[in-house]
């Protein structure tokens, strides 16, 4: 009976496909962090354009981290809240329609007492819906909002003082409400797209300028500029986005300071006024950008399936960013599916991303082909050697062991490693290597 185990286990060793991640390096101030399952998909979801991992990211007031996720190639989107080395707090649900619906979370923004605030919309055979939630620290909803077409929200945005903002489409376009959700006052009508800073004011993209105001419309200043939207604003500076063009104003007088061409669309704020962005045009690539929006560095990092969506920076010179792999669904039908990780870098953009790549287990020659002739030879060769073993960050539905794994330092000749030989993961490459 053990052997007859050990010679199916063979087939699937040629035959099935699985995917491994590995490290080259240990980074004690980096992580990588997976979904703690495998999204349902099957082999053809591997040339779906719609990008998997973090949306939008966003940092409360205790440092921690709130991400909206899509985890697969529906609109199912989940709520996770990571501390600023990767511990999990929240795994929320937000959205899970696929088929004929659409649903769509977006608009996230962190709140005083540490939980958010988000916009939700779905639609469902021309009925739209929109909901505002206020999350608090536990991930419980304070209070929501639901309003129905032709009456949609399209932003909730917290101000400094403990109020939301939330923009209407039509009607009441602009709505102040209380802490507890309680409605203060409204302006009608309004245009353009709200960014609240550390005042009583606030920022006003329009499809013909930006102007700073209060809520009553009285203007302080005007900038003329064609469909830029906010990155960020605060009390002194105002970072704004139009195609590949991003332009830093003076908050204070609406004076424009530099524009500069820079072709990624996660764009964010770093602690040091500077930018760090990823994705767009370069979905591999990590960018950093000084305050004066020189590069500062870059790094190509091509392991995720759709590339680099969004980025923040956790602490000082750490950043958090993410995207997709495809993984092993079901191993008895060779389904391949996809699923999200999160995982930061430091602040040259290093990590244990560094080198991490996808292979087939079982190809120990790395060639793209599993074929006993040659692997057969090099898993011979490669006997006796031995390494870090996998860990078990990630133990995925329907598999016996892990998915993470770390590189080793000796290599074939060609350039092949042995860690493509360790079939079992155990650091050890020996004969079970060969009969599992």
């Amino acid at each position: 009976m053990k052997n007859h185990f050990k010679s199916k286990r063979q087939l699937f060793l040629f035959f099935f496909i699985i995917l491994e991640l590995h490290f080259l390096k240990t980074y004690s101030q980096t992580w990588v962090k997976t979904s703690n399952y495998e999204v349902f998909a099957s082999a053809t979801l591997h040339h779906d354009t719609l990008p998997i991992g973090p949306l939008e990211m966003c940092q409360t007031p205790n440092g921690n981290i709130i991400s909206i996720v899509r985890i697969d190639q529906n609109q199912t989107n989940e709520l996770i809240k990571i501390d600023s080395i990767g511990n999990l707090s929240w795994n929320l649900p937000i959205s899970q329609s696929g088929g004929i619906y659409s649903e769509r979370a977006f608009g996230l923004h962190p709140t005083m007492d540490n939980g958010c605030v988000y916009t939700f919309w779905h639609l469902n055979a021309g009925y739209d819906v929109s909901n505002v939630y206020k999350m608090n620290a536990s991930g419980g909803v304070s209070w929501m909002k639901t309003s129905s077409y032709p009456i949609i929200v399209y932003a909730i945005v917290p101000t400094s003082y403990n109020t939301y903002l939330l923009q209407y489409n039509q009607q009441d376009s602009l709505v102040e409400v209380s802490s507890t959700g309680a409605f203060i006052r409204n302006r009608f009508p309004f245009v353009g797209t709200i960014a609240t800073m550390n005042d009583s004011d606030f920022v006003v993209f329009s499809t013909t300028n930006i102007t700073r105001q209060d809520f009553n419309g009285n203007i302080k200043w005007t900038f003329n500029i064609v469909g830029f939207l906010p990155i960020s604003v605060d009390t002194n500076i105002i970072y704004c986005k139009y195609g590949t063009t991003i332009m830093k104003l003076n908050t204070k007088d609406g004076t424009q300071i530099w524009s500069k061409s820079i072709s990624h669309d996660g764009i964010s704020l770093t602690k040091d006024s500077g930018l760090i962005a990823c994705g767009g045009i370069q979905a591999d690539v990590i960018s950093k950008y000084d305050t004066s929006g020189n590069p500062v560095w870059s790094r190509t990092i091509p392991f995720p399936e759709w590339g680099y969506k969004d980025i923040i920076e956790a602490k000082a010179n750490s950043y958090i960013t993410g995207g997709a792999y495809p993984c092993s669904y079901l191993i008895s039908q060779n389904s391949v599916g996809h699923s999200f990780f999160l995982m930061s870098v430091d602040s040259s953009g290093h990590g244990a991303i560094d080198s991490t790549d996808h292979y087939f287990n079982g190809n120990a020659n790395d060639n793209t082909k599993i074929n006993f002739a040659d692997d057969g030879a090099f898993m011979g060769a490669a006997l006796g050697n031995s390494g870090s073993p996998r860990s078990n960050i990630l133990q995925d539905s329907g598999l016996s062991f892990s998915v993470f794994g770390t590189d080793w330092p000796g290599q074939f000749p060609v350039g092949i490693n042995y860690k493509y030989s360790d079939f079992d993961g155990n650091g050890i490459i020996n004969i079970s290597d060969i009969s599992s």
